[in-house]
């Protein structure tokens, strides 16, 4: 029983690595979007960004559905500088929170500050400590929690390639 622990913990570790290993044929490079997916071209020359649906990869442009426009867009392949698949969203809670903090933080010290009388017995002193402990210990939590629920989603890129253009319109000559 002793031997077949150790044995036991490193399969347990072993099966995992193994997962993420990639088939011994398959191709490592980036990936190529196919019709339907989420991308960002980044055109070269001005370095406009277009982001959008991709519809069909022809031999010598994309066609994107791109909000806002009624028609797809077509774009030149050789004007593609940079191309990123849409992989997925995720939310950014944490810049979200930090902002929503400093936010909450200085507003409700900015609010008590507006309203002198709210300790009349305090001194200067000892005012400015309450409000300050008030807005630490009260505005920026409360800050914190609004900004974590309100931080917008984002898309997650990952670089991409186009696949080679095909041979396109074959001319076939019969002579007689």
């Amino acid at each position: 029983m002793r031997q077949r622990a150790p044995a036991a913990i490193l399969l347990l570790l072993a099966v995992p690595a193994m997962a993420d290993e990639a088939p011994a044929g398959a191709a490592s490079g980036p990936p190529v979007p196919a019709e339907g997916a989420r991308v960002r071209l980044e055109l070269a020359g001005d370095g406009q960004t277009i982001v959008g649906t991709l519809r069909r990869i022809e031999a010598g442009s994309l066609l994107l559905d791109v909000r806002g426009t009624a028609e797809p867009v077509a774009v030149d392949r050789r004007a593609v500088a940079r191309l990123s698949l849409s992989t997925g969203t995720r939310r950014q809670t944490a810049k979200g929170a930090v902002l929503g903090a400093v936010i909450g933080f200085g507003v409700t010290l900015l609010a008590q500050q507006a309203a002198p009388g709210l300790c009349p017995a305090c001194s200067d002193d000892s005012y400015w400590t309450l409000t300050t402990r008030v807005s630490l210990f009260l505005g920026a939590p409360l800050g914190a929690a609004i900004g974590a629920a309100a931080a917008p989603r984002t898309d997650v890129w990952t670089p991409a390639e186009l696949p080679p253009p095909g041979p396109g319109p074959v001319a076939i000559t019969i002579r007689f």
